[in-house]
């Protein structure tokens, strides 16, 4: 209910957690902000952590995408997208897209050729919905290579 400032500065967020050492949870949302308006990460109430679809490839490493998946609850429809920032680069890039429908399943693919990460990249997967306020779900496979002792 009121916003409070960090101690640390971040270039990423992947993750984030409540927690006050009792066991409680989160009785509201926690939003995490870029500056004063940006949301860059919700905790919803009670979930305790975040439910991003996100990943940054760590220093050092490599990553292979294998396998994207989404689904929808039934009756709902949405469209998404693999989005990745490379190292160095200021935006992300459209680098996958896909539709799934609640009347039809889940979507997954598999990529023949894993798609290819390197260090420092970011990785975002969005899903808009079409219809419904419906709610989905989304995850992603990767193969990650400590590349710093080769």
């Amino acid at each position: 209910q009121t916003g409070v400032s960090t101690t640390n500065g971040f270039f990423r967020i992947n993750k984030a957690i409540f927690g006050n050492g009792d066991g409680s949870q989160n009785v509201g949302a926690i939003t995490i902000f870029n500056g004063a308006s940006t949301a860059v990460a919700r905790i919803r109430p009670t979930n305790g952590s975040t439910q991003m679809c996100v990943y940054s490839v760590p220093n050092g490493h490599q990553a292979y995408i294998t396998q994207g998946t989404c689904s929808i609850q039934s009756g709902g429809d949405a469209s998404g997208k693999f989005f990745v920032r490379d190292d160095g680069q200021p935006n992300f890039v459209l680098a996958h897209t896909f539709e799934v429908a609640g009347s039809g399943g889940q979507y997954s693919y598999k990529f023949t050729t894993p798609f290819a990460v390197s260090a420092n990249s970011d990785i975002d997967l969005e899903a808009s919905v079409r219809s419904n306020n419906s709610r989905v779900t989304a995850a992603f496979d990767i193969i990650l290579i400590d590349q710093r002792n080769n």
